[in-house]
C-alpha cells in the first residue's frame, strides 16, 4: 500500500478527522479514506475507489454541521479523462460530484465551506487558476487568471461569500486576489518571488499573507502592492504603492538613482529624498496634506494621491 496524500480537520468538539489518498500496489487500485477518532480507536472507512487512477493532492475540511468535505482530482488512464471531485457525508450516506473535467489535470489547492454551508474551492488546471461555487446545487466556475511555470501553491479565505485568494509560482511573484462588482482584482504581496502562500483576516478585518523566500518566513500586512504597479516593474519603469496613501508610500526602483522629488499639483517642490542608490525606499508623509501630488525621479513622474 501506497499513501500519497492527507489533509487535517478538526471538529467543534476537536475530534480529528483525515482524509487521504491510497493507492494499493501492485494492482493498482486507487482510493479515498476517511478516518476519525472514536474514543481511543480510530474509524477508517474508503468513500471513493477507481482502477487505476492518477491521484493528486486533496483539500478536507468540514461542514457547519461537523460533516467531512473533500476535494481531489484523478486522472483515468482508461478514459484518459482528468476529474475533478468532490465527496461528502450528507448524514445518510457519502455523495460524489464531479466539479471540472477536462484531458489536462486538476489540481486543488484549497476548500472551503462558507457560513451558509456554500462549498468553495480553488483549483489550477493548464497553467489557470479556477475558482467554483456550488449554487442550488449547481456547480458555476469560472477563470480567475492565468500564471507561468504552474502554481507551487494556492490559498482561499472566505468573508461571507466573497473569496479572497493568494498564490506564486516559480515565474509569479506573490499575488493577493478578491472579487469586486463580479471582478476579479489583484495586488503584489512582494516584489521578491516568495512561495506556499497563505491568507488570513485579523479582528479589524485587514488581510495577512504568510510566505517563505529568500529571506526566510516572512508574514504582509495589506497594504499589498496593486497589480499595475507590477506590470510596472515588469518593464523597467518605477513603481510607488500603496496609492493612494496615507502616511507613507514605498518606493519600487528598477535601477539606481540619486533623488526623489514630490512637487505640488500647481509644480511646487514639496520634499527631496536623498535615494543613494537603494532599490526600494520608504518614504514618509508626514507634514504633507491630503491632496494630488507629482513624484519624480530622474525623468520619471509618477501621481500619488495622499487621502487620510
Amino acid at each position: 500500500m501506497l499513501r500519497k496524500f492527507q489533509d487535517l480537520a478538526l471538529s467543534a468538539s476537536g475530534i480529528p478527522h483525515i482524509a487521504y489518498s491510497w493507492i494499493s500496489v501492485p494492482d493498482s487500485i486507487g482510493e479515498i479514506r476517511h478516518a476519525y477518532k472514536e474514543g481511543n480507536d480510530w474509524v477508517i472507512e474508503t468513500v471513493w475507489q477507481e482502477n487505476r487512477p492518477w491521484l493528486l493532492p486533496i483539500s478536507f475540511t468540514l461542514d457547519r454541521f461537523d460533516r467531512p468535505v473533500v476535494v481531489f482530482s484523478t486522472l483515468s488512464l482508461i478514459r484518459d479523462t482528468s476529474y475533478l471531485f468532490l465527496l461528502r457525508f450528507t448524514g445518510q450516506g457519502w455523495k460524489l460530484d464531479t466539479v471540472d473535467k477536462y484531458f489536462v489535470l486538476f489540481c486543488p489547492y484549497s476548500l472551503k465551506v462558507s457560513e451558509n454551508g456554500r462549498i468553495h474551492i480553488l483549483y489550477e488546471g493548464f497553467f489557470y487558476i479556477f475558482y467554483a461555487f456550488e449554487r442550488n446545487g449547481i456547480w458555476e466556475k469560472e477563470g480567475v487568471t492565468g500564471i507561468q511555470e504552474g502554481l507551487d501553491w494556492a490559498d482561499l479565505l472566505l468573508v461571507g461569500e466573497e473569496p479572497h485568494i493568494v498564490f506564486s509560482s516559480p515565474m509569479e511573484l506573490p499575488t493577493y486576489g478578491y472579487k469586486a462588482n463580479n471582478l476579479w482584482h489583484f495586488e503584489l504581496i512582494d516584489t521578491l518571488l516568495g512561495f506556499y502562500p497563505s491568507l488570513a483576516r485579523n479582528r479589524e478585518g485587514r488581510m495577512l499573507a504568510s510566505y517563505s523566500d529568500i529571506r526566510g518566513i516572512c508574514l504582509a500586512r495589506r497594504n499589498f502592492v496593486p497589480i499595475k504597479e507590477r506590470e510596472r516593474l515588469k518593464k523597467g519603469e518605477i513603481g510607488i504603492y500603496p496609492n493612494p496613501a496615507s502616511s507613507f508610500f514605498t518606493i519600487r526602483l528598477p535601477r539606481s538613482a540619486g533623488h526623489l522629488k514630490i512637487y505640488d499639483i500647481a509644480g511646487n517642490l514639496i520634499r527631496v529624498e536623498e535615494l543613494k542608490g537603494v532599490k526600494e525606499l520608504k518614504v514618509s508623509l508626514k507634514g504633507i496634506k491630503e491632496g494630488v501630488y507629482i513624484v519624480k525621479v530622474g525623468k520619471e513622474k509618477r501621481k500619488l494621491v495622499i487621502k487620510r
